[in-house]
């Protein structure tokens, strides 16, 4: 609705969904958002395996991550 183009609504959508996860996993969605896009262009690949620490209901992520 608010997005001009297709491409606009997918990553929108995209935005929407890693918020509403963090906050569905006790994050705080800014914070959330902001460690996210810090460690991705460190990362040594994109493979599964790898990715699992950054997902929300992972336990190494720091606490000052979560909402108390």
């Amino acid at each position: 609705m608010f997005s001009r183009t297709p491409q606009g609504a997918r990553v929108s959508a995209a935005v929407y969904s890693l918020i509403d996860t963090a906050k569905a996993n006790g994050l705080h969605p800014e914070a959330s958002l902001t460690n996210l896009m810090d460690m991705f262009p460190n990362l040594p690949s994109m493979e599964a395996d790898g990715l699992e620490v950054y997902l929300p209901w992972s336990d190494s992520l720091p606490d000052s991550l979560r909402q108390k």
